[in-house]
This record gives structure tokens, sequence and C-alpha cells, in this order.
């Protein structure tokens, strides 16, 4: 199945999580400006559409960092920028 197209927020967390190798939803959030709750969202998200592994760090905090399928999509998002 081919990539949908451009998405800026896609194209924006993968190349923070490619730039600073494990991230969390804070992270993201404090980042992006994005509440915690949608930043959790768009990186499990993320994670089921395989760009992105995720374990579990302290408590419900999870940890997530880019897979090659990621930088693949980021490559592909940049050149349809």
């Amino acid at each position: 199945m081919e990539p949908a197209g451009f998405n800026e927020a896609k194209h924006r967390i993968l190349y923070l999580v490619s730039k600073l190798g494990e991230v969390t939803a804070m992270d993201i959030s404090i980042i992006t400006g994005k509440t915690p709750e949608n930043s959790s969202m768009l990186l499990l998200n993320y994670h089921r559409q395989g760009l992105l592994s995720r374990r579990k760090l302290e408590g419900k905090t999870r940890g997530y960092s880019i897979r090659d399928r990621g930088l693949e999509r980021l490559e592909w998002l940049e050149e349809e920028e």
C-alpha cells in the first residue's frame, strides 16, 4: 500500500525521534506544544504502523525509537514536502 501523502505531524515526529534517539510522549509534547495525550496517541499510532519501536520505561511511560521502516517513511515524506 502506497503512503497517502505528506503528513506534517508525522514528518516532524519521525524527524525528532530520528535525531533524539529515544523519546517519550512528554518529550514530544514539550517540543511540539501538543498535549501529552495527543503526543501519546500519535506515537502509539506510528508504533502500530511499524515506524517506531517501543519499550516500557518507568510506570506507564514508554520510550519510542525509530525503526528502519520509520527512516524510510521519513525519507519519503521529505521527498513529498
